[in-house]
């Protein structure tokens, strides 16, 4: 009877792995930080991914998107010329 007990647990173990979601999937993927008006809006995305799926923190300080302005059609809130390319609308 022990081992019937292993056998059950076991595909009950089983059985939940291959059904539970991982947090990052549910949400669209290829996400940038021009998909945002603001820095909030993108940092509470990342927050609510794990992980930063969106690789919304390139310096992993755990701001999301700091070349977004604060408010929509705001100035930049910090010196972006570390990143010369980027235009969060482009």
């Amino acid at each position: 009877m022990d081992t019937l007990h292993r056998l059950a647990a076991a595909l009950a173990a089983a059985a939940l792995a291959f059904t539970s979601t991982p947090a990052w999937a549910d949400h669209e993927f290829d996400l940038d930080c021009s998909d945002f008006p603001t820095q909030r809006e993108a940092q509470e995305h990342m927050n609510a991914h794990p992980g930063d799926p969106d690789f919304f923190d390139a310096d992993f300080d755990g701001i999301a998107c700091e070349c977004n302005p604060e408010v929509p059609g705001g100035p930049i809130p910090i010196d972006c010329t570390e990143y010369p390319d980027y235009d969060p609308f482009p």
